[in-house]
């Protein structure tokens, strides 16, 4: 799980320049530009894909081991049991993973409605 981790951040620092390149120019580009941000775009957005398959990945893994925790900690039943006895870190990585999924989701959606306006 900490090698999909270090994967996804490694991928995701490697983009966000390009992303920011992409959404700086893109206003102000010559066609010739255009064509290269377009490149650029498709490569960022398969890279995006990439890393939200990585946490989706690492999101079931993250689950698997809380379950394989139960019968280690005393009077954890379930899950609930196993995060309030890692309380609060537990709980914020829960809601980190599944926050940093969302916006994965919602940025790709906005990906797929480009590339089906564009034709």
């Amino acid at each position: 799980m900490v090698i999909l981790g270090f994967f996804a951040l490694a991928l995701t620092f490697y983009t966000l320049p390009k992303a920011y390149i992409i959404w700086r120019k893109a206003e102000k580009a010559s066609l010739e530009e255009v064509y290269t941000l377009e490149k650029s775009f498709y490569l960022v957005s398969t890279v995006v894909w990439l890393v939200l398959a990585s946490r989706i990945v690492g999101m079931g893994l993250y689950w698997v081991a809380n379950e394989s925790l139960i019968p280690l900690i005393p009077g954890a039943m379930c899950q609930w049991g196993v995060h309030q006895a890692g309380h609060p870190y537990s709980w914020i990585d829960s809601i980190l993973k599944l926050f940093v999924l969302f916006v994965y989701g919602i940025w790709l959606s906005l990906d797929m409605i480009n590339r089906r306006c564009r034709g």
